[in-house]
């Protein structure tokens, strides 16, 4: 069946040609007196006009976090002697902070807190409601407004976030006092990144 400026299919309620108003008429261009057939006509093809649209709303919608940086520093430490000296023979390698020591004693039980901070990279969408208003003529109705909304891409944002919490050990040194053995043992955490 045709109009005057397009092919119209009755038993879909759509047209089978492109609105020649193209863009403008909105995103289907092959639509029908607004999608709504059952009470509107429009004999020649032309009757529904696009007046304006706009985007409201803001939805922030997260597609993607990435852990970019892992950071430590020194949040407390103690020491306390350590009460079993005989088990460390001569020759016996002790495992320590700053490296193997050989032939020597403990004399202390390092306890250490790093505070850890982890950095991640969180990206999102933002999506809006994109709503367009226009008029229409109808044989039958005369004329009359119509409206529409759709979820629209209205860009991407990244966040920074950070997450804090606290990582502990505790070993055997041959430093009487754990501020040494507890910045160095900060120090290789940081260097392993």
């Amino acid at each position: 069946m045709k109009s005057w400026h397009r092919f119209y299919d009755p038993e879909t309620g759509r047209y089978i040609s492109a609105d020649p108003l193209g863009i403008e008429a909105g995103l289907n261009f092959y639509k029908y007196v607004n999608n709504n057939p059952l009470t509107n006509f429009d004999s020649n093809g032309l009757m529904c006009i696009t007046l304006g649209s706009f985007t409201i709303g803001k939805r922030k919608v997260l597609m993607s976090s990435s852990l970019v940086d892992i950071s430590y520093i020194l949040w407390a430490y103690r020491s306390r002697p350590y009460l079993n000296p005989s088990i460390v023979f001569p020759g016996t390698k002790v495992p320590n902070p700053s490296g193997i020591i050989t032939n020597a004693k403990y004399r202390a039980i390092i306890s250490c807190t790093a505070r850890r901070t982890m950095t991640y990279e969180d990206k999102y969408n933002i999506y809006g409601t994109k709503i367009r208003f226009g008029i229409c003529f109808s044989e039958c109705q005369g004329s009359y407004f119509w409206d529409d909304s759709q979820e629209v891409l209205r860009g991407t944002d990244t966040d920074v976030r950070k997450e804090k919490d606290q990582v502990q050990t505790e070993f055997p040194s041959v430093h009487a006092h754990g501020l040494i053995p507890c910045t160095q043992w900060v120090n290789r955490l940081n260097s392993k990144g």
